[in-house]
């Protein structure tokens, strides 16, 4: 009779770009730059393109630092909405 045993499994590990702290992927958001330079929150975790990570309860939202850092980690020319930040933070707080 044969015995499986459970195989250790790659947990990919990215950084909050808006605090700093350590999580694995799957409890991060993932912010999208698309190719026609549109931010998008990618539900799934698939979309092609630029990306970054923010922790869904992360306390550091405040709007001009998140919008600066976004801008900064998906090398965009144009300044965040504020509406997009806003959603950001509404939707973090809702998981």
């Amino acid at each position: 009779m044969m015995t499986f045993r459970a195989i250790d499994r790659h947990v990919s590990i990215r950084t909050c770009i808006a605090c700093g702290g350590k999580r694995t992927k799957g409890e991060m958001i993932r912010i999208v730059r698309g190719a026609d330079g549109s931010l998008k929150i990618d539900e799934l975790r698939r979309m092609h393109g630029r990306g970054c990570y923010v922790c869904p309860n992360s306390d550091s939202f405040d709007g001009k630092k998140i919008s600066d850092k976004i801008r900064r980690a998906l090398k965009l020319e144009k300044v965040v909405q504020a509406d997009f930040v806003e959603y950001l933070r509404t939707r973090a707080k809702s998981q």
